[in-house]
C-alpha cells in the first residue's frame, strides 16, 4: 500500500522522514476488531519497503481519538522496536493502540486511557516510595 501526498502530514524520527495519513477506508480485520481508526504509515526518506498500520482505538471508548504528530511518533518508535523493518518489503506491520506502553514513552493520549495511566502512575510512586 502506498500513502496518498495529498492529505498526508510529515513527520521526522531520528532522521527518517515518514508520511502519516488516517484511512478512511476501514478494512475487514479492523471492523471485526471494533477498530474505527486506522493510520497508515510509510517511511519515504530512505523508502520505505513495508507500510506500517496503526489502529488508533477499539470502540470501546466514550472519547473520540484524537491522532496528534506526538501519537504517531510514539507509534513508529513502538513499531520500529517491537519488529516493523520498513526498509524490508513485505505486508503491512500492524500495531494497536493498546499493545504501547504510553508511560514509558511519557505521553497518553489524552481520555483513552487516561484510567489506566492513572493506575500505572501511582504504581510507580509507590514503587519509587518504596526505593527510597
Amino acid at each position: 500500500m502506498s500513502i496518498p501526498r495529498k492529505g498526508s502530514r510529515r513527520i521526522i524520527i531520528n532522521g527518517c522522514t515518514y508520511l502519516w495519513y488516517i484511512r478512511h477506508k476501514v478494512d475487514h480485520w479492523a471492523l471485526i476488531c471494533g477498530h474505527s481508526l486506522v493510520v497508515g504509515i510509510e517511511r519515504i526518506d530512505p523508502p520505505s519497503g513495508r507500510t506500517l498500520l496503526f489502529y488508533a482505538d477499539n470502540g470501546s471508548h466514550y472519547y473520540g481519538t484524537v491522532i496528534t504528530p506526538r501519537i504517531v511518533e510514539v507509534a513508529i518508535l513502538h513499531s520500529l522496536k517491537t519488529g516493523w523493518k520498513p526498509h524490508l518489503p513485505g505486508s503491512a506491520f500492524e500495531c494497536w493502540m493498546s499493545q504501547i506502553d504510553w508511560p514509558t514513552f511519557g505521553t497518553c493520549p489524552d481520555g483513552y486511557y487516561g484510567e489506566w495511566c492513572e493506575r500505572n502512575e501511582r504504581r510507580s510512586r509507590r514503587a519509587s516510595a518504596a526505593s527510597a
